[in-house]
């Protein structure tokens, strides 16, 4: 499996490129803006405790010229519920490639909403990871509207 990975797939020699049968219909090198100079990476982290309930927006805005190289770690504990709405926008020629590693314990729940409006100039990947344990619940809905170039996988 191909994976983009925080830091290290920055440059287009080490992108992942049609060539791979994964991205076989997406050439990241085609979409990826010429004008890149600045690097900004940040990792958020949510952790929702045994029993608790949570409720979350999360905004995330692209700037012109910059790499936005973003993790977002989440951990539901047993019996506990998270609803989280990423919200994603943006102006210029930008790029916005996020992580999402989320871990379920038992019984934990998750409504998982995501809405990318980004600039119609910027490329935007979104990976996520799911490791579930026994009887927890993943939900998602995901709307991608915006951006040249957008892929979102889950696995």
């Amino acid at each position: 499996m191909t994976k983009l990975f925080h830091r290290d797939a920055v440059d287009a020699e080490t992108l992942p490129h049609p060539k791979d049968e994964m991205w076989k219909y997406t050439n990241l090198r085609k979409g990826l803006p010429k004008t890149l100079a600045d690097i900004d990476e940040n990792e958020v982290t949510i952790h929702v405790k045994k029993n608790e309930v949570l409720k979350k927006v999360l905004n995330f805005s692209g700037q012109d010229s910059v790499e936005h190289h973003i993790r977002l770690r989440i951990i539901v504990e047993e019996n506990a519920e998270l609803v989280l709405t990423e919200k994603y926008t943006g102006e210029g020629a930008y790029w916005t490639n996020m992580i999402t590693d989320i871990t379920l314990h038992p019984s934990a729940r998750f409504k998982h909403i995501r809405l990318q409006e980004e600039s119609k100039e910027s490329l935007h990947t979104n990976i996520v990871y799911i490791q579930q344990n026994r009887k927890s619940t993943y939900s998602t809905l995901s709307i991608n509207k915006g951006a040249k170039m957008s892929r979102h996988d889950v696995h």
